[in-house]
């Protein structure tokens, strides 16, 4: 979801927010067979996968809040505009992504969930305590 999130919102800013595509998540939860969706989807995989095949819009395919049947031969069939990201390029040092944030636009990471994750509540989360549970892709808008 993360991904397709931010592929929607480098698209609004390239276009200069001529076109502003709200991309479905759920689209590529149920389609993207070879990332494993929530059981256990990489980041790397879904870009790929983003690359090579795309998804559409959250007109064509809304949000369920879980997995469910692909439906892409009906998106397909019902003239469903779809959007692909092109070059992948991973950063591993916190210029690099600021650098990137700023030239292209959001930027897709993980992060590891420690169970006092469930008690967050807003602005910059830090890790108190609770054992690991699981790790989750997140979109960077900026910083600061």
């Amino acid at each position: 979801m993360s991904n397709a999130y931010a592929l929607g919102l480098r698209r609004c800013i390239q276009s200069n927010q001529t076109d502003i595509p709200t991309l479905s998540g759920q689209f590529a939860l149920n389609c993207d067979y070879n990332a494993g969706g929530c059981q256990g989807a990489t980041i790397p995989e879904a870009l790929d996968w983003l690359r090579d095949y795309g998804v559409t819009t959250t007109k064509c395919d809304p949000w369920k809040g879980k997995e469910g049947p692909c439906r892409w031969p009906s998106a397909e069939a019902n003239g469903c505009s779809f959007y692909k990201c092109g070059e992948i390029r991973y950063m591993t040092t916190e210029f690099d992504i600021k650098l990137a944030i700023l030239s292209i636009g959001p930027v897709v990471t993980q992060m590891s969930v420690y169970e006092d994750f469930t008690a967050y509540k807003k602005g910059i989360y830090y890790h108190i305590g609770g054992d690991f549970m699981f790790t989750h892709a997140v979109t960077i808008y900026g910083w600061g």
